[in-house]
């Protein structure tokens, strides 16, 4: 039996706030200036199963017993198992299953600032720039609170069956130890700054037939973040971090006729966050900086006819390291290298004004080169996927419209890196209608997942022997009217 994962329960409640300000003088010279604020609660609230369902009917095979309790892998049954809320009887043909209320709430701001000065020349530009951002979170952390629930819509927490764990006495015996509940509470706080100089330019070798671009970027990038695990007034991680890397990227496009060619090199990096020091503590302790270097390249082709376009983009891409924590809170992250190669492929067709078919398309092969999973294939990354989207145009003198729909296709991946668990492919049909009325009465219908496709995205991250997973949604239908004053 399949269970579901129910974590996302996220919220957003805050304030976001932006602009620019442009200022052009001497022809040929452009400041601009532009920033960002946001601030505001960004929560999680959500069930998370620890485990797989039992079926009631099973708690009494292949059990151990003692005075106290009678107990199966999962649980110490001392008593009726009945529902906490209705009080009715559970049946023996019903699924339990352990959930935990997990609370993630984080209290964050964030403010940046993009000062550049450029010059437009003949046969090119040239921007030199200033980057800051600085960025704070609050965090209080409720993981685990595991209990048993009724695996059902609504389901409730069920009486009579604890959380248990086996030791051995004084004598040598096996007991049981009732409360077992695992948990994870974190008090933290952290603020973040980053500081970069860039410099960008394009340049016509040939005008209209052959172009080159670069771009430099030198980051300076500061973390001050403390962690109070267990939420008993002790800080159990320090963090006074500062770093600096230096990007680049080199590009080239050369067109005759209707048609392309082009190349990229981007060499850069990702600095670490808040959560990269906690999961990544003895990685970092051991001298490790956890800068992720990401390194790509592009090979591409392209065609633009009168009715049909088309991009076609080869892709190498190198990421060092890659960590990921296997188990939440069970232990440190495993340290790793990634690397894809692959095909995407972009097309437009439009015969006439009314009618468009675009395909967005990717192949590619991924693989894991370093650690523990080496030679195995990148978590969640399908060797294929596509989506087909149509579109129709049509009306008359009050009345105009838009028939549109998507089909999506998407390969078998492996859930994890361990590449254990295999989640098949899956077709999703998504159809859209949008009408006008005399220009101002709008109606929009969408169905989302139309044919009810039952698909899973990930498995459990937390145990991956767990029949566990997150769906993608079911079948969805919205309406809405608008009118134009």
């Amino acid at each position: 039996m399949k269970t579901v994962d129910l974590a996302d329960g996220r919220g957003w409640d805050g304030a976001m706030t932006g602009g620019s300000v442009v200022l052009t003088f001497a022809d040929n010279w452009e400041l601009k200036n532009r920033f960002g604020y946001t601030a505001g609660n960004a929560d999680t609230l959500g069930l998370v199963p620890d485990g797989g369902a039992v079926r009631v009917g099973d708690l009494g095979e292949n059990h151990r017993f003692d005075a106290m309790h009678e107990h199966n892998a999962r649980g110490a049954v001392t008593g009726p198992l009945t529902g906490a809320v209705t009080g009715r009887a559970i049946g023996a043909a019903e699924y339990i299953q352990r959930w935990g209320a997990w609370e993630v709430h984080k209290d964050i701001d964030a403010f940046t600032n993009d000062l550049s000065l450029a010059y437009n020349f003949e046969r090119g530009s040239a921007t030199l720039g200033l980057y800051n951002a600085d960025s704070s979170s609050e965090d209080l952390w409720a993981l685990g609170n595991f209990l048993y629930e009724v695996v059902q819509h609504g389901g409730e927490r069920v009486n009579g069956i604890e959380c248990y764990s086996q030791a051995e006495d004084d004598a040598g015996m096996d007991k049981v130890v009732a409360d077992c509940s695992w948990n994870y509470d974190i008090d933290a706080a952290g603020d973040a700054s980053t500081t970069a100089l860039y410099i960008a330019s394009t340049f016509d070798i040939a005008p209209e037939v052959f172009t080159v671009d670069f771009g430099v970027r030198w980051e300076d990038h500061a973390v001050d973040y403390s962690v109070d695990e267990g939420r008993d007034g002790t800080v159990d991680l320090a963090i006074d971090y500062g770093e600096s890397e230096t990007s680049w990227t080199l590009a080239g496009n050369y067109a005759f006729g209707n048609m392309g060619l082009f190349a990229r090199i981007n060499s850069g990096s990702k600095m670490p966050n808040f959560d990269d020091f906690r999961d990544n503590r003895m990685a970092y302790a051991g001298g490790n900086d956890l800068i992720q270097e990401v390194d790509q390249y592009e090979l591409g082709w392209k065609l633009a006819a009168e009715s049909f376009s088309l991009y076609a983009t080869a892709f190498r891409t190198e990421v060092d390291p890659v960590s990921y924590v296997a188990l939440t809170g069970a232990g440190e992250a495993v340290i790793q290298t990634q690397e894809s190669s692959g095909l995407e492929i972009d097309a437009l067709w439009q015969p006439g004004t009314s009618f468009s078919l675009s395909l967005n398309a990717t192949l590619q092969d991924t693989e894991i080169k370093s650690g523990p999973n080496d030679g195995n294939e990148t978590q969640r990354q399908p060797s294929w996927q596509l989506r087909l989207s149509p579109r129709i145009e049509f009306g008359g003198a009050n009345v105009t419209g838009i028939l549109y729909g998507t089909l999506t296709a998407v390969g078998e991946r492996w859930s994890e890196p361990e590449n254990v668990n295999e989640l098949d492919a899956y077709e999703k049909l998504d159809l859209g209608l949008i009408l006008r009325v005399d220009e101002r009465f709008i109606a929009q219908f969408s169905a989302d997942n139309i044919t009810d496709e039952d698909a899973l995205t990930e498995g459990d991250p937390r145990n991956i022997t767990a029949p566990n997973g997150r769906f993608i949604m079911p079948r969805t239908l919205e309406f809405s009217i608008g009118y134009e004053f």
